[in-house]
């Protein structure tokens, strides 16, 4: 009679574990709007959009959500200037989101201060109350599926 939940419980888990990265993919995404990070030529959004319908596999236990590197400087970097100079892409955004006012005080002079933009920690802290919210739900699901 048990040996059937042998099979049934881990099954239970890693469909718990895939739910939870995709929900951890969405949280970034959200956590990244709510920081006013808006989308514009990087990789960002597209890859936590991609994660949130397919989690990425690191064993048969353990998914991973990965960020691009610039993802993280936006939210740890120091507020510093940039220089249009040697960051052409930056005078591309700012030509293009920046209001009137602020183009014309930060063009003419060639650079842009720019602040954090903190998201990663707010998301990991939403995504850590509900690990075992997941994880139950699917094995639960499981079990009860396996006594019909």
């Amino acid at each position: 009679m048990l040996n059937g939940y042998k099979k049934t419980i881990p099954d239970g888990v890693q469909l718990g574990v895939d739910n939870l990265t995709k929900f951890a993919a969405k949280t970034y995404l959200n956590q990244a709007q709510l920081a006013k990070i808006t989308r514009w030529r990087g990789q960002l959004f597209g890859s936590l959009q991609k994660q949130s319908l397919k989690p990425r596999k690191y064993s048969r236990f353990s998914n991973y959500v990965s960020m691009p590197h610039y993802g993280v400087k936006l939210d740890r970097m120091p507020p510093h200037w940039v220089s249009f100079k040697r960051h052409p892409i930056i005078y591309e955004w700012a030509k293009k989101k920046l209001s009137l006012e602020a183009r014309s005080i930060y063009l003419p002079i060639g650079k842009i201060y720019v602040r954090p933009h903190p998201f990663i920690a707010k998301s990991n802290q939403i995504i850590g109350q509900n690990v075992r919210r997941f994880i139950v739900k699917e094995i639960n699901k499981k079990i009860k599926g396996k006594g019909r």
